[in-house]
């Protein structure tokens, strides 16, 4: 700024210092400088405006106790363009304006003045600006405002809490600040902000130098306060409120405990998951019913809609409860993140769960709602308690089935093997001593447990066990069986005397194909006796049987058994597919040209097959061929790029696809326009990759002219990172992807950086990268990310040295003066801890071993003792000095 408009300001301040100016012209001058000199005010700086600064705030605290509002306004909004500026910060906290600032608040507590307004403001530009060292006279006063839920700016203190609370802790923490935003958590009032401060309660109870300060100095269980709170029942006007109170404690204890920090936090508190499970044991049924309903909602438990004791439908409503496949590894999935996710790796929910149910059960959960159950068994008063659509006692025995539905499938065999048996329960049961009425309740509540619809979940997977040994033994005796009971098994399945396909039957094919065939001499029996070419006929897409059969529950078996036979097949004699796959091809080309395929004339002779004319007037009706996405969505027919799939994952099996010329029809798919997605998404998937042929496949998706469809390929990517050892990713995909980082379009390149950052983590990847050397600088952070990980190398060390890249990350990392003053210093500490040794080390300082005496000598051994349970040695020591 011009030196002129900074001596205009020095001029007004001196102005405005004369006790005699009327208030009209010291309201004039304010105005005037706030409208002409705003900008100097907001740069003002210690260097060269320090005595006009100092000048201007002591002028300012002289007017905040003005008897004009308007003067205390207009100095507040001063004020607040002064606050840029760390050193008048440091000014007004030296000179005592912040507790004038404070007294202003107060007097104006509960109305909507602008003089209270501007004195907000300048408390958030402060807190924006230089939060460390806002003055604790403010919290206390934003922390009373956020007390008086009848204030106006209640809420908006409370925000500005949060928000010094997270930048600044400490004097958040002894100011109060924090004890305000764990009651917030209970306030009606606070409704709005529930969410954001419990987000803030975490952010806090996560990293150690917060969290440290919070557990010590403020109880994490006051959240639980209105549980334990009496209730009055000759005081009917405040059940409501309470009530409310019941209803956000248990939801912000859930909200808590739904993170991983609210969970540690809790469990590892001596009253935290203990105190919201002894609620169970109070006298009072509603606040019982508000924790049941926070445990099925914690549990992630669907309420029940029933009135009949039943199993909620654990493997049908728990689709995130995938113990054996994990989340949704599909390569289609619309979500990239669930994609990532390799087969056999658990669900991170999983996890979390049965974390979750390991806190609780050593908490005594289990004991807690056996009490709670045999209790209200014959509580009338209870019946009216509605959870979901059952009543309480009901859903309480729901609860506990569930929980032990949670705990068999997701925790250790060992850890559940007693819980299931539920001691406590069965010795209130059993045990003749107790009351009567007790051990009544106890086999009411054991009698609905073992109810045939409520835990028919626990015999299903028995159930499940039991018939997966049964089919290994019997597939196991099966392979032994000779030619003449083989015989009479193959006539059970009625296929070479049925020609209809659904007279057949299907589960002796089924065991067929998965047990005796593997022998080989049944296998070439198989082959002998016609079975084989009669199944393959059922399939064929030619005799419009498989592939016009609808995609129902009934006709799973069908492809169940198919997928058996093609595998068996593939893996024995894979030329007996031949010509079942070259009938696969022919109607791949007719589809390809566009043909009506849905008659079996045309399907047997594609040279009659007849193609719609441009300007007939059958072009005018919808055109159905064999893969029409209609058909794909409704019939079987996708199952027959799934068939290519299973072939191609043999060696044989690879090189008949390539003979028949079936990748050199996928690639004449890849190149049409318009392109078919539908069809480019089964082509993708039916793909091992683990061959030239059909790695050219792949080339020829990504060099598509449309954008959607390179996208695509690219995307099928990260599925493919899931089988590294089985295709061999390193050794292409790592240069299709290298080579996609050309790509025209940014977000491709984008995606195609983040599969990379991936594939990184695999250390075959990462060489062939290196081997690569990419020019990964010029595209932003993102490249430079990688640039880092290739420094995890020693290849890739190398490879950015001579390019310079450490050397010019180096100079860019120098000019930031916080690192070197932090290195500076780190070095400067390491220097005197080794100067400190340099005297003893000294020659003439130092006396030999043999010209002490023995107690010396003893003193000595004793240091060296000291010295090596330190890590320290002289040796070392001495090197170091030498080295310097």
């Amino acid at each position: 700024f011009s030196s002129g408009n900074m001596d205009t300001l020095a001029k007004s301040v001196s102005e405005l210092q004369d006790p005699s100016l009327a208030p009209s012209v010291v309201v004039q001058t304010l105005r005037s400088i706030l409208e002409h000199q705003k900008d100097v005010l907001a740069d003002l700086e210690y260097k060269q405006m320090f005595f006009v600064s100092l000048d201007l705030v002591l002028l300012l605290r002289g007017l905040l106790i003005d008897s004009s509002s308007t003067i205390r306004s207009l100095a507040l909004r001063t004020l607040g363009h002064l606050v840029k500026s760390r050193r008048i910060c440091s000014d007004i906290h030296t000179c005592g304006v912040d507790f004038m600032i404070s007294r202003t608040l107060e007097l104006c507590a509960g109305t909507k003045s602008p003089e209270r307004l501007e004195a907000l403001k300048v408390l958030k530009k402060f807190s924006q600006e230089h939060v460390d060292i806002f003055p604790k006279c403010w919290v206390f006063t934003l922390w009373s405002f956020s007390r008086q839920l009848e204030d106006p700016f209640s809420l908006l203190s409370l925000e500005m809490l949060a928000e010094i609370s997270l930048q600044n802790p400490k004097i958040a923490v002894e100011a109060g600040a924090i004890h305000a935003l764990f009651s917030s958590l209970l306030l009606l009032p606070c409704i709005p902000l529930r969410k954001p401060m419990i987000h803030t309660i975490l952010s806090l109870l996560d990293p150690a130098h917060s969290r440290n300060i919070i557990v010590s100095r403020v109880d994490i269980s006051m959240i639980f306060a209105p549980l334990m709170e009496p209730y009055p029942k000759h005081k009917p006007e405040i059940w409501n409120k309470m009530h409310e109170r019941w209803k956000l404690c248990t939801s912000a204890c859930v909200a808590m405990l739904k993170s991983w920090t609210g969970l540690i936090s809790l469990a590892s508190h001596p009253y935290g998951i203990t105190t919201l499970l002894k609620a169970l044991a109070l006298p009072n049924v509603k606040v019982k019913q508000q924790v049941v309903l926070g445990f099925f909602e914690l549990f992630r438990i669907p309420l029940p809609e029933t009135e009949k004791p039943h199993h909620l439908g654990y493997d049908h409503r728990y689709h995130h409860f995938h113990s054996h496949t994990g989340i949704n590894c599909d390569p289609n999935s619309k979500d990239p993140k669930l994609n990532r996710c390799r087969p056999g790796r658990l669900n991170l929910v999983d996890n979390y769960i049965a974390a979750l149910l390991v806190a609780f059960l050593d908490s005594g959960l289990i004991e807690a709602l056996v009490n709670l159950g045999t209790q209200m068994a014959g509580d009338k008063s209870c019946s009216d308690l509605i959870i979901g659509k059952v009543s309480l006692p009901l859903a309480v025995n729901l609860l506990l089935g569930e929980i032990l539905t949670l705990a068999n499938k997701l925790l250790p065999a060992r850890q559940c093997a007693l819980l299931q048996t539920l001691p406590l329960l069965v010795q209130q049961a059993v045990v003749p001593q107790l009351d009567p009425v007790l051990r009544s309740r106890s086999n009411v509540m054991i009698s609905n447990l073992h109810n045939d619809n409520n835990r028919s979940h626990i015999r299903q997977i028995i159930e499940e066990r039991k018939s997966n040994r049964m089919t290994d033994i019997r597939r196991q005796l099966d392979q032994d069986l000779e030619e003449t009971a083989f015989t009479a098994k193959l006539k059970e399945t009625k296929i070479l005397s049925e020609k209809n396909h659904q007279l057949w039957n299907w589960n002796f094919i089924s065991e067929i194909f998965d047990g005796p065939m593997p022998n080989s001499s049944l296998f070439e029996f198989v082959l002998r006796s016609g079975v084989l070419k009669k199944f393959l006929g059922f399939l064929s897409p030619y005799e419009q049987v498989f592939s016009e059969e609808p995609i129902l529950e009934k006709t799973e078996i069908y492809v169940e058994t198919a997928y058996a036979a093609i595998l068996l097949i593939s893996s024995n004699s894979p030329e007996i597919l031949s010509g079942f796959f070259q009938e696969i091809n022919e109607v791949l080309k007719a589809e390809l040209e566009g043909f009506n395929m849905t008659t079996k004339e045309g399907l047997k002779s594609t040279t009659r097959l007849k193609r719609y004319d441009e300007d007939s007037p059958m072009m005018h009706k919808r055109k159905t061929t064999f893969f029409s996405k209609k058909r794909l969505e409704t019939k079987l027919v996708g199952h027959y790029f799934h068939f290519i799939r299973i072939c191609s994952q043999f060696e044989k099996g690879d090189s008949l696809l390539n003979a028949i010329g079936i990748y050199k029809t996928f690639k004449s798919f890849c190149t049409q326009q318009p392109p078919r997605q539908e069809i480019i998404e089964l082509i993708l998937k039916s793909l091992q990759y683990s061959s030239s042929s059909s790695q050219s496949v792949m080339e020829s998706l990504l060099s598509h002219s449309s954008q959607s469809i390179r996208f695509l390929a690219t995307q099928h990517f990260r599925f493919l990172l899931k089988n590294l050892s089985i295709i061999q990713f390193a050794d292409w995909g790592i240069k299709m992807l290298t080579e996609k980082l050309n790509d025209p379009w940014a977000p491709l390149r984008s995606l195609v950086l983040d599969i990379m950052d991936e594939a990184t983590y695999e250390s075959e990847c990462l060489e062939s990268l290196i081997s690569l050397k990419p020019d990964l600088a010029r595209h932003g952070l993102a490249g430079k990310s990688l640039q880092y990980r290739l420094l995890s190398h020693p290849t890739g060390f190398s490879y950015l040295s001579s390019s310079k890249f450490i050397e010019i990350e180096i100079q860019e990392w120098l000019k930031e003066e916080t690192l070197i003053n932090y290195v500076l210093c780190l070095e400067a500490n390491v220097a005197s801890c080794i100067e400190c040794f340099h005297s003893s080390l000294d020659d003439n300082d130092y006396t030999e071993d043999s010209e002490l005496d023995e107690e010396e000598r003893e003193e000595r051994e004793k240091e060296r003792e000291r010295e090596r349970d330190v890590g320290i040695n002289w040796e070392g020591v001495e090197r170091e000095r030498e080295r310097e």
